[in-house]
Order: C-alpha cells, then structure tokens, then sequence
C-alpha cells in the first residue's frame, strides 16, 4: 500500500539511500547530495560542506510527517574534506534519529564527548556507479540528531587504520 509519495524539490544532484519511520508514523530519509540546493528547513547544518565537484558528497536526511504533506526538518551533515554516505536510520522513543555511514572526512562533525574523535582514514576508494569518491579513505560514523533535526546531540568515528564502513 503507498502511503504517499513526493520529491524534495532539490536543485542539486541527490539520491537517497535508507529510510525509517518512528512510533507517529513519520518517515525520515537519508541519502546523499552533491552540491547547495536541498530544501533545509529547522536544519542542524544549512550548508554543503565539501567542494562542489564530481564525486563529492554531503550526507541529506529529511523528516516527513505521516501523511508526506508536511517537511518537519531537512538538514545537511558532512565534512570538507571528502564524501559521506548514509547507510542506516533507526528512530530511538524519543524520536532523536540515529545515523550510520561511513565518511572520508577527517573535519565530519563530531560531538564533544565522542567516543573516538580521531579519523583513520585509509585507500583512496571511487566509486564511478553512484559518483561517491573517497580521497583519504573511510571510517564509519555513527550520529545522533534531535527529535527537531537542529541539534547534533552525538558523534563518533569508528574505525581502523583500513578502510572501514563501505562494501
């Protein structure tokens, strides 16, 4: 049964890549965009981070309310220095989202107490199927954004001196 279909509205190249929902019935997207020009509305990061080239990407992710009719938070999050992918949503019972992926950015935002803020990085990884290219390596991430999508309330990089996170 289709619930309800729409499209961002982006300008910019985009895909998405995973997708949840929470207790209320809202669903919550995540992919990836290439340059400025997703729709960001109640955003922890308003901006495209990295520089705009091919084979460069932020992390997108996009909260609908049940019915798809209302964009209650839309938000960037990504480094500079290169790509970011996301790979898994779960929504926790206070509706923060959490994020899985994987990044090539040593600058990706992380959070104050964070369990290992250090990036590892490893082999230089591109990936010409979907234009995700990984200069410094990977190492995975795993972040956690307010039930309102402003707050970055944790982030950690996990990884070895491998690449880590991609398949």
């Amino acid at each position: 049964v289709l619930v309800f279909a729409c499209s961002t509205g982006s300008t910019a190249d985009n895909f998405g890549m995973t997708a949840t929902y929470d207790s209320l019935g809202n669903l919550y997207s995540g992919g990836t965009c290439f340059d400025q020009g997703f729709p960001v509305i109640n955003a922890y990061d308003a901006s495209y981070n990295g520089i705009v080239q091919y084979g460069m990407t932020d992390v997108v992710i996009t909260k609908y309310d049940s019915s798809g009719t209302f964009l209650q938070y839309s938000t960037y999050i990504g480094g500079a220095v290169s790509s970011e992918i996301v790979t898994s949503l779960i929504v926790d019972k206070q509706n923060n989202l959490y994020l899985y992926g994987a990044t090539g950015s040593s600058d990706f935002p992380m959070a104050a107490q964070a369990f290992d803020n250090s990036y590892n990085g490893g082999d230089t990884m591109l990936f010409m199927f979907n234009g995700t290219y990984f200069y410094y390596g990977t190492d995975i991430y795993v972040a956690k954004l307010s039930a309102g999508g402003n707050t970055l309330l944790a982030s950690t990089f996990i990884g070895g001196s491998e690449n880590d996170g991609v398949n």
